[in-house]
Parts: C-alpha cells; sequence; structure tokens
C-alpha cells in the first residue's frame, strides 16, 4: 500500500544518514531510523503511560482518605460528604484507568505492527539489493525465515 511504501521509503533515507555516520567513526544504529520514523507515536505512549501511573497514584491517595473516614467514631456531616467525593473519585478513576490502558494496549500494538512493516520492507528490499550469486548461495527458507520469524521480535 501507499502508507508501507511511505513508511519504507522514509526508513531508508533514515538508515542511509546512519550508514553515512561510518564516515565519522560511529557505528549504525538500526534503532535509530525506527525512532525518528515513529517518534510522535512513542511520545504519545509515554505521555498515556505516565497518565496512567499518576491516576493509579491517585487512586491510591484517594482509597487511602476514604479508609480514613471508617477509622473514625461519629465522623462528622462534612467527613461524610467528603468519604462520598472520595469514592466517587476512586470510581471516576478507576473507569478512566480502564479506558486509558485499553486505548494504550491498541496504540502499542499498532505501533508494533508498524515496525514489522518497516522491517520486513527493509529485509525485502535487502534481498532485492543482493546479486544473483549470493541470492543462489542463501536458501529460500533462510530467505522466509528472516521475514516471518525475525520480524516477530518487534512484537515484543
Amino acid at each position: 500500500s501507499l502508507y508501507s511504501e511511505k513508511l519504507h521509503n522514509q526508513f531508508h533515507r533514515h538508515w542511509q544518514k546512519e550508514l553515512d555516520r561510518r564516515m565519522e567513526g560511529h557505528k549504525p544504529r538500526v534503532w535509530m531510523p525506527f525512532l525518528k520514523i515513529l517518534y510522535w507515536k512513542f511520545l504519545i505512549v509515554f505521555v498515556a503511560a505516565f497518565m496512567e501511573l499518576s491516576m493509579k497514584t491517585c487512586q491510591a491517595i484517594l482509597l487511602g482518605l476514604l479508609s480514613e473516614h471508617f477509622v473514625r467514631n461519629d465522623p462528622s456531616e462534612e467527613e461524610t460528604r467528603n468519604a462520598y467525593l472520595f469514592a466517587m473519585g476512586i470510581f471516576l478513576l478507576s473507569l478512566s484507568i480502564a479506558w486509558l490502558h485499553a486505548h494504550l494496549f491498541m496504540y502499542t500494538q499498532e505501533i508494533g505492527m508498524l515496525c514489522r512493516v518497516i522491517g520486513t520492507g527493509a529485509i525485502f528490499h535487502k534481498i532485492f539489493e543482493l546479486s544473483q550469486t549470493t541470492i543462489g548461495e542463501t536458501s529460500i527458507g533462510r530467505i522466509v525465515n528472516l521475514a516471518s520469524t525475525d520480524v516477530q521480535r518487534f512484537d515484543l
């Protein structure tokens, strides 16, 4: 599709920049083109994960405040109202955490699939650049293994 071709072209451009670093005495980093292409998606995941952790922390604090209400003998009307507010806060945070976690999981799966598309495209591009004698020395099974099993590492 056009999107996978766009991703492959971006990867190839960034990979060439990494290969050019060899002239400066640096080793090319395979992960850097992935990061440069998908940096905004990684940033969204980082922010969402931070928000989820922050909400879980607030939920624990509210739970502690709510449990203090049940320790008191003869709580005032204001303390009872605050306890209801704490319980409502815990409920709303639970809903928010569940919603955010589901979307965060979906988004990380999307990033894994994009990395897989980019990696598979890079492998096939490299295969097409090989000479006929090199391809003759390499078995088809090895090429298929590269494209199927090795690219699955991006899902982990």
